[in-house]
């Protein structure tokens, strides 16, 4: 072992049965979101007895309807197996899996809102799952290939695919309980959902690959997994037509073709048999189902091990051996079940053929493994394409054969299935080989290898504008995240159907109780922000920002099932959600030291805090419109939810935490970044005491404690203000409070680039201007709403107030960036702690001072915090400056270097 690899973890020279379990997690997370529609569409009696009431035949009562929802799923999986291939290719199996898992993911989480729209959504939803789910055959070969020995490879490969029968274990019977709780069906796709989110986070942060690579494989294991391997360099184009003419690759090809299509049947229409011909309930069918996929595990990781132990034997005969089990076994499961009547025989012959059929990934599965290598992803591709058409066209085919799902109807498709395993998989046995192919070896298509890596140094630079995309993709994180923590501002007044369902919860009859759930969101803000600031030290506002964005994402999403269960899980959501959004300050200050040259530095802030008011013109109308519709609250949650999910990770891809390190930054706009700015090595330690002493850094904080405290007030409460003092019905409301922000974003846009132009002006004397402007025009703004009795005037006002705010952006927030320049994201969460901290104490001044929400309750609030406001802005002017502070300069950082390591933080 070296010095090196006693500082990290190895795992016991184990690591690649770590990645070994996460990849297995992957596949059940995966093919189980997938799946779960074969179990929950035969439960889904509530939505169709809905429409029943209302003299409506709904889709589910459609055979046809069915099956193509079924099918949809499949073409979503053609369509993503075209480009998996060049993907993974090019950016590996592990950017490509997550990719395609995430997505499918998502989709699954918002199924149960298809079904309330209707027919096409619960398509679209499909197509996204089948998409998403077309990457799972490619995975075992491409994770085997890089990370399994040769002598492990059976093993490796059969616990692997154990994912797709570790998912039916867990699915159906699952599926059974939750379809027949007070949950219901939803619940099945908010679990699986949200589970493989995790999982697929899980597996992207440590998986790599290859073994090669990965900073916990010792050079032990790194000897033991590249033994019998041939050297690669890189990731190769994939010889498309040698592969395609290689005898055994097509050997291998026409058994998948053969046995997929009778596997395929097994699993998707399994249910249906037990259920409509066997005769089982709902609970006994997913108890019933899941006993061969429990089998056909157990039955893998004997076999996997047993086969890589049996050194004895040639590898060539212990494929065909264990093909012919496969195939064989599964063949005579359908001549059985198609011609006993039995219903225990017939249930054992469906057991034994989906046990038997398991085994066949040691066989003809290890086959592809050792003969096309690093290629593998293109032939099990291929085998995924056949596994999908099958289950495109196999609806189809049970929709003619078998419409009424009769015994004899199904006795003609078994046999006809029986026969077809075994005249696809004649010529396997003769074919067969362990010899990795010609075009798996050096120097085949060098050429087109070398043309390729010259093509790929050939990046878009996007016009030397990729800070502009950066600055794009970071307004969209931080407007869905603000949009998702201030959902509940607005839906909270419209929950109207809890009522009428009579169960409506006491929390929402209880001003104490909703107060709490607004503070929630602040205490986890609190949480939240205190490791932000060592994480994003370390780690870099991408990683962080990415991961307190999906967390505050996948929180939304599951708002309205915590309605649904009670007030503690209502509280716990909150608080992630809370948790998520504590990292948004930090954020606009670290995008914007990374990315923003020196002189477009007000426009980037600008443009990245207008997200807070670009997301409420968003919320605020949206919310008001589907509030009042028949999609109804909970549609509000699982849009901005899910949009927020698809930007973080499109944030997470794209995004680096400097332009120094961007591939599509070209030299000149680098240069352009770059003029100004100090360098520095790597990510530093906050100075803490040293920023803390800062007269400049405690003026800004005092500052940003004022107009934080009156502008959250806004922010929070400003719904309830027109709704309640001012009289507005829940849709004007929307659109009215829609208002501000709409006009506070085209201020911030003039705003930002208008202070970077003024250049005739001194830097320090721009920023006190903006920031006097913004909050005297907010404590002026407070003053006239608590002293006009009209309603136009005190709009006016409101309006005015907001507006102004956000130019604060430009004033006392730039100067903090200018000032704490690398070590901004620290000042920035101190900023974001004086906003958390406003939220929390708010809801309980509030509920003290205006617990009737009159006119008059409002006035004496609103001329406190008008005050409050000008009183904590007088340091600002006196203090403010443009120059960077000491401990920003390298001379500082070298001086800091005597302290012994172990005392830096």
């Amino acid at each position: 072992m070296t010095k090196s690899e006693d500082k990290r973890w190895t795992f016991g020279n184990r690591t690649r049965f770590v990645v070994l379990f996460l990849g297995i997690c992957s596949i059940i997370c995966n093919h189980g979101a997938y799946t779960t529609i074969s179990f929950t569409v035969i439960c889904m009696h509530d939505v169709i007895e809905e429409h029943v009431a209302l003299d409506q035949t709904h889709w589910l009562q459609n055979s046809a309807d069915v099956s193509f929802v079924f099918s949809a799923g499949a073409i979503g999986a053609i369509i993503g197996l075209i480009p998996s291939v060049p993907l993974t290719s090019k950016y590996g199996i592990r950017n490509v899996l997550a990719f395609y898992s995430f997505s499918s993911s998502i989709a699954t989480l918002l199924v149960p809102l298809a079904v309330s729209i209707g027919y096409y959504p619960v398509l679209a939803a499909r197509l996204i799952q089948g998409f998403g789910a077309s990457i799972l055959f490619s995975s075992i070969g491409s994770i085997s290939e890089g990370w399994s020995p040769i002598s492990e490879i059976s093993t490796y490969i059969a616990f692997l695919s154990a994912g797709f029968q570790l998912s039916n274990i867990i699915t159906m019977p699952l599926s059974g309980i939750l379809c027949e709780s007070s949950l219901g069906w939803r619940s099945i796709y908010y679990i699986f959902g949200g589970i493989s989110c995790i999982v697929t986070a899980a597996f992207y942060a440590f998986f790599r690959d290859t073994a090669q690579v990965h900073r916990n494989v010792s050079t032990k294991e790194m000897q033991k997994i590249g033994a019998g391997k041939s050297e690669t360099s890189g990731r190769r184009a994939v010889p498309y037509v040698a592969v395609c003419k290689n005898k055994v690759v097509l050997a291998i090809w026409a058994s998948a073709l053969g046995g997929n299509m009778s596997l395929m049947t097994l699993m998707i229409y399994g249910p249906t048999y037990l259920n409509k011909v066997l005769g089982l309930d709902v609970k006994d069918t997913g108890f019933a189902n899941a006993i061969p996929y429990i089998l056909a595990t157990a039955v893998k990781f004997t076999a996997g091990p047993l086969s890589d132990k049996l050194t004895s034997v040639r590898d060539t005969y212990k494929m065909i051996f264990f093909a012919a089990v496969a195939q064989g076994g599964m063949a005579c499961g359908f001549f059985v079940m198609a011609l006993t009547r039995v219903k225990l025989i017939a249930q054992i012959a469906y057991t034994a053929a989906i046990v038997l059929a398991g085994v066949n990934m040691i066989g003809v599965v290890k086959c592809a493994q050792m003969v096309s290598r690093q290629y593998i992803h293109f032939v099990m591709a291929v085998n995924s394409l056949i596994s999908w058409i099958a289950i495109f066209i196999l609806p189809m085919i049970i929709g003619y054969l078998c419409p009424n799902h009769t015994p004899e109807e199904w006795s003609v498709f078994y046999i006809a299935g029986g026969i077809w395993v075994i005249v696809m998989n004649i010529p396997f046995p003769f074919l067969a080989t362990t010899e990795a192919a010609d075009f798996t070896k050096p120097g085949f298509g060098e050429k087109k290898i070398r043309d390729k890596i010259e093509e790929d140094r050939k990046n878009i630079t996007f016009a030397n504008k990729t800070r502009y995309i950066v600055l794009f993709i970071g307004l969209c994180c931080i407007c869905f995240t603000n949009g998702n923590y201030n959902v509940i501002n607005f839906s909270v007044i419209c929950m109207q159907d809890l009522a009428r369902m009579m169960v409506i919860p006491d929390w929402l009859e209880n001003t104490a109780d909703v107060s709490f759930i607004f503070s929630a969101g602040a205490v986890g803000a609190i949480v939240g922000l205190f490791p932000s600031v060592p994480l994003t030290t370390k780690y870099g506002v991408r990683n962080i920002l990415s991961f307190y964005g999906l967390l505050t994402a996948f929180s939304t999403l599951a708002f309205p099932l915590a309605v649904s269960i009670g007030y503690y899980p209502v509280i716990i959501v909150r608080m992630a959600q809370g948790f998520g959004a504590s990292i948004l300050f930090s954020a606009i200050g670290s995008i914007s030291e990374g990315w923003s040259p020196i002189s477009e530095i007000s426009t980037y802030i600008a443009f990245l805090s207008a997200g807070f008011q670009i997301s409420n013109i968003l919320l605020m109308p949206v919310s008001g419109v589907l509030c009042e519709s028949q999609l109804g609250w909970r549609s509000i949650f699982y849009l901005f939810g899910g949009v927020s999910v698809v930007s973080h990770l499109i944030f997470f891809m794209f995004f680096r935490d400097s332009a120094k390190v961007h591939r599509n930054v070209s030299h000149k706009e680098l240069r352009k970044i770059s003029t100004g700015r100090l360098e520095t090595t790597g990510r530093q330690p906050v100075p803490y005491l040293a920023v803390c002493k800062d007269k400049v850094i405690l003026s800004i904080w005092a500052a940003a404690i004022g107009g934080n405290m009156s502008l959250m007030a806004l922010m929070t409460y400003g719904p309830t203000y027109l709704n309640k003092v001012l009289g507005l019905d829940v849709r004007e409301t929307g659109f009215l409070n829609a208002i501000p922000y709409i006009l506070a974003t085209a201020v911030k846009f003039v705003s930002g680039p208008l202070s970077d132009n003024m250049t005739f002006i001194p830097e320090t004397w721009r920023m006190i201007f903006f920031a006097a402007i913004s909050q005297l025009g907010l404590a002026i703004g407070f003053f006239v709403m608590a002293l006009t009795d009209s309603r136009l005037v005190a709009q006016i006002a409101y309006t005015t107030a907001i507006v102004l705010a956000g130019i604060n952006i430009v004033g006392v927030v730039k100067c903090a960036q200018m000032v704490a320049r690398q070590h901004v994201h620290f000042v920035m969460a101190v900023i974001s702690l004086s906003a958390w901290g406003a939220i929390f104490v708010l809801p309980i001044i509030i509920g003290f001072v205006c617990p009737n929400h009159t006119a008059s309750e409002w006035a004496v609030f609103y001329i406190a915090v008008g005050i409050f406001v000008i009183a904590m802005n007088i340091p600002f002017p006196f203090f403010a400056t443009m120059e960077a502070a000491d401990y920003t300069k390298p001379e500082w950082e070298q001086k800091k270097n005597i302290v012994a390591p172990e005392q830096r933080i």
